[in-house]
């Protein structure tokens, strides 16, 4: 009798290890993701600031195979009035579900800086 309480105490702890390893492994792969996109994102807004022009989707795609990123640039107003707005996203799906980040920069517009 002992020796059966025994084996399904190692088998219920098993299963219990199991799923927080799975678990784990699935928090995992988001956060990959998550740092992947925010990676990405920041480069390109790094390159508007630098250069005025975003990364190419070329670059993107070699350096973030599986990260899609959109920039939008848009006139600041109130108080940013004179410099630009730069809105990114960059998303990528992992496991059935999509990991997205949204980042904004303020800059001087190109013209501003010469």
């Amino acid at each position: 009798m002992e020796i059966l309480i025994t084996i399904g105490l190692i088998l219920l702890i098993s299963a219990g290890l199991a799923s927080v390893l799975h678990e784990t492994g699935k928090f995992n792969a988001y956060e990959l993701a998550r740092q992947q996109c925010m990676a990405a994102l920041q480069a390109s807004l790094d390159s508007v600031q630098a250069t005025g022009d975003p990364l190419s989707q070329e670059d993107i795609k070699r350096l973030w195979p599986q990260v899609a990123v959109q920039i939008r640039q848009e006139p600041g107003r109130g108080v940013w009035k004179g410099l630009m707005l730069v809105q990114g996203t960059a998303a990528r799906k992992v496991k059935n579900r999509r990991i997205q980040v949204q980042l904004a920069r303020y800059i001087l517009p190109r013209e501003a800086k010469e």
